[in-house]
């Protein structure tokens, strides 16, 4: 009974993987399918542009450091979108061109059905109308035994054999230019990191620099306080010698003053002289004393 059992577990694990892979395969196809019309192609094609526009614009904000948060956003949103599109033309397929001997097909592209579609050449007969481009839109259907002349097969095949030629160099156009794209964005993102790197080291420089103007700012206010202290104390000396000069100013007297009293000290000094100059004379020459008869 187990191993029955694992049996049918395993049975049933393989049918769910067919299941999927068959549903995968489905939405695949049905994909391919919308990319091959018109407008499938012309909606690749502005995916294409538009998506490679966003991307280039959104580098140089960027790059440039504009608007801030919404470059990275329209960086961001232009990747995203070359990213789906390069996912959707890994899933667009190209026409098939293929030339048989003997009259066979030449199947130019599929149409929505997922049917070749065929031109009969050498009186071959015709399943299905002709389909120029996988439009799905069929010209007149041929006769079964409609006869192609010889010209008009050799026209056909030039035909045929320019619109390959025209359509490979155009793929390989586009194989080019995709990768010149890639080329660019991976330069882009290259050089992003290198100015990211370099920002970086500016603002480390400029906070530095920041920090070494703040020490030379403290160090010119202290030396201001201490120069402006000293102008304080110059000026409290100034005014204490002004005080000193007014004091010794008044404490002098005139001087026309000082001359009279040292004149008229002057003038005492010579009658005092003289005063003891007549006793000194009188005390060493006596005169004799004269008496009176009358006495």
């Amino acid at each position: 009974m187990s191993k029955t059992h694992g049996k049918e577990k395993r049975t049933n694990d393989s049918l769910e993987r067919v299941e999927q892979k068959y549903a995968m395969n489905k939405i695949i196809r049905k994909i391919e399918s919308c990319l091959q019309t018109d407008n499938g192609q012309r909606f690749l094609q502005y995916a294409y542009s538009f998506g490679a526009a966003i991307v280039i614009f959104g580098a140089m904000v960027k790059v440039l450091h504009l608007w801030g948060i919404w470059g990275n956003i329209i960086f961001g949103t232009g990747m995203a979108i070359e990213c789906v599109v390069f996912v959707l033309y890994g899933l667009d397929r190209p026409p098939k061109v293929s030339q048989y001997a003997g009259g066979s097909s030449i199947v130019l592209a599929d149409d929505n059905s997922g049917s070749p579609a065929q031109i009969i050449l050498h009186g071959a007969t015709a399943s299905q109308p002709v389909h120029l481009g996988g439009t799905g839109q069929a010209s007149q259907p041929q006769q079964p035994a409609a006869r192609v002349s010889e010209s008009d097969h050799v026209d056909q095949i030039a035909s045929v054999s320019d619109s390959a030629q025209k359509f490979a160099e155009a793929t390989e156009t586009l194989t080019r230019i995709s990768e010149t794209l890639q080329e660019s964005y991976r330069y882009i993102i290259d050089n992003s990191q290198n100015i990211s790197q370099n920002s970086q080291g500016y603002v480390q420089q400029m906070e530095a620099l920041n920090r070494n103007i703040s020490g030379l700012n403290t160090i010119y206010e202290i030396q201001l306080k201490s120069i402006s202290g000293q102008l304080d104390t110059i000026s409290e000396i100034n005014n204490g010698l002004t005080r000193i000069k007014l004091m010794y100013s008044e404490s002098i007297p005139d001087s026309s003053v000082i001359k009279q009293e040292t004149e008229k000290m002057a003038e005492q000094i010579r009658e005092l002289n003289q005063i003891y100059g007549r006793m000194i004379q009188a005390m060493t020459n006596p005169q004799p004393v004269t008496r009176n008869p009358n006495d």
